[in-house]
């Protein structure tokens, strides 16, 4: 025999699994969504790229007075 705590406790992870399911399914975009995803996504590697070699180049210590 189940409690109500149990059964309330089973659905919420049956529903929590099936929400999980759902998330990591593949999408399905179509060609124009997702070459603009794509766009967007290199543009934030760039971006990042860009940002991680600012240390790199400013680097004032070796420059004469």
């Amino acid at each position: 025999m189940y409690t109500e705590e149990a059964i309330n406790y089973d659905l919420a992870i049956a529903l929590f699994s099936d929400q999980l399911k759902e998330l990591y399914q593949p999408r399905k975009y179509d060609s124009e969504t997702d070459s603009k995803i794509q766009t967007r996504i290199a543009q934030y590697r760039i971006v990042y790229r860009m940002q991680t070699y600012v240390p790199e180049a400013t680097v004032l210590s070796d420059e004469p007075d």
